[in-house]
């Protein structure tokens, strides 16, 4: 099959798209890490941006907690660890941010 430069744009253009909605759901999950009293940085890298997140009181954990948006097979979105455990459905970002802190809590102390 012979590529076109309209479908070469139309690539780019879906390509552009997935990275707004990326970038839109991790800035939605700061923002409820941040109102929770969360540790929260994001970190862009060329695989997408990452949200780094530790405990704000009490003692530091072990590490921060990085978090990954990412498209599944089916198209759905996830916020998941980096090597590719899934956490919460990036549309309930109450629920991710809820599991988040779970997660961290857990964690023992330095």
């Amino acid at each position: 099959m012979r590529r076109t430069a309209k479908h070469e744009v139309n690539e780019v253009e879906l390509a552009r798209a997935e990275i707004r909605t990326r970038a839109q759901y991790v800035e939605a999950l700061r923002a409820e890490l941040l109102a929770l009293g969360y540790l929260v940085a994001v970190v862009h890298a060329p695989d997408g941006d990452r949200l780094w997140i530790d405990r704000r009181e009490g003692p530091l954990s072990r590490g921060p907690l990085i978090v990954t948006c990412t498209r599944a097979d089916d198209g759905s979105w996830w916020f998941g660890h980096p090597w590719g455990g899934r956490l919460a459905p990036a549309d309930d970002v109450p629920a991710a941010a809820r599991q988040i802190a779970t997660v961290l809590d857990r964690q023992p102390p330095l």
